[in-house]
């Protein structure tokens, strides 16, 4: 695996692009997170944090540097991590939602450090909005799926209807 945490506020903060406008620059992290830097009108320089993963085309802007520090950075790459490993374990995307987002909440709230609330917070979406979810595999949640929850959380339709739409 890639070497993790090797940049330094201070490389983030000398980072320049060329002067052209629209010049980008970037530097690793390591483990798919990446600070760039753009040339902005007038001279000006954004500089901002993103997750890539060549190999399985994902590209994310995850913030803007200061906004964003290393540290949140670092963690929502880890996150990012996680989130591809854990479905490459279970063969692609051959889980189903609640397998999903079980390990999406138990590596969110280790990664943030939820506090007892937040946890009972997070749960009590899951139980109320998504738990119609809970049984479709990744692979079958489509845009039709999703729309049909969405009106039933609206107009507040039972969840049996929403398995009548696979």
């Amino acid at each position: 695996m890639a070497t993790l945490h090797k940049l330094t506020i201070k490389e983030i903060q000398n980072l320049e692009p060329a002067q052209k406008e629209g010049a980008e620059k970037s530097l690793s992290d390591g483990g798919g997170l990446y600070i760039l830097a753009r040339r902005l009108k007038g001279g000006n320089v954004a500089r901002y944090f993103a997750f890539w993963r060549f190999d399985k085309g994902i590209k994310k802007r995850l913030g803007i540097y200061p906004e964003l520090t290393l540290k949140q950075a670092r963690n929502l790459a880890a996150v990012e991590r996680s989130r591809l490993e854990g479905l490459k374990g279970k063969q692609g995307y051959n889980m189903t939602f609640k397998e999903a987002f079980e390990q999406f909440a138990e590596h969110f709230i280790s990664v943030n450090n939820l506090s007892a609330a937040s946890q009972a917070s997070l749960k009590s979406v899951y139980s109320s909005q998504l738990i119609a979810l809970e049984n479709f595999k990744l692979t079958d949640i489509t845009k039709r799926v999703l729309l049909k929850l969405f009106e039933g959380l609206t107009t507040k339709q039972s969840r049996a209807s929403l398995s009548m739409v696979k």
